[in-house]
């Protein structure tokens, strides 16, 4: 039996609990891709930020060249056939300078190497991304390193000090 109210109308069942489910549900989704997006905005800000600071720490190594430096770079480049900047480049993709600090000072190693081979493009970390270079694609790059840590299938080059207990520096390099 039905009930009636007072004023002779049939109470029907309400569907705004229906409603308000789905408006819950889909407010939830609403809320999940606000929050997917918000997450993804600051992922790539997260990105963008070390993406800055990887560049600001190249720009420091970079800084850090001095004429001894710019000295190799030149020797490089003319046996490689490359341009000074593109070897500053290859040079600069090193998160290191240490051991090519190393071979300039009083007792320093008494030789620096160098690989010119087909690699991986350089990691994000070195402060430059190379336009159009897929994941997986090979390339030609100047690596800074020694026989042990490498595996080479292409060129070396290297310098070698016979006298490792003087400091070189832009006016003795020729010699030392």
């Amino acid at each position: 039996m039905s009930r009636m109210s007072q004023d002779g109308i049939m109470p029907h069942p309400s569907s705004s609990s229906l409603f308000d489910s789905l408006g819950s549900s889909q407010e939830k989704r609403i809320g999940k891709i606000r929050r997917s997006t918000v997450g993804m905005l600051a992922l790539q800000e997260t990105i963008k930020e070390k993406q800055a600071r990887y560049r600001e720490a190249r720009e420091e190594r970079k800084a850090k060249l001095d004429l001894t430096h710019r000295y190799i770079i030149e020797i490089l480049a003319r046996r490689l056939h490359l341009t000074k900047s593109d070897v500053e480049n290859f040079l600069l993709d090193s998160l290191s300078l240490k051991d090519y600090d190393d071979f300039f000072s009083k007792g320093g190693k008494k030789s620096l190497l160098f690989f010119y081979h087909e690699t991986d493009p350089p990691i994000i970390e070195s402060g430059r991304i190379i336009a159009g270079v897929t994941k997986g694609t090979k390339m030609m790059r100047l690596l800074m390193g020694n026989l042990s840590d490498v595996r080479v299938e292409g060129l070396c080059l290297f310098f070698v000090r016979y006298k490792d207990d003087t400091l070189i520096t832009s006016k003795n390099i020729p010699e030392v």
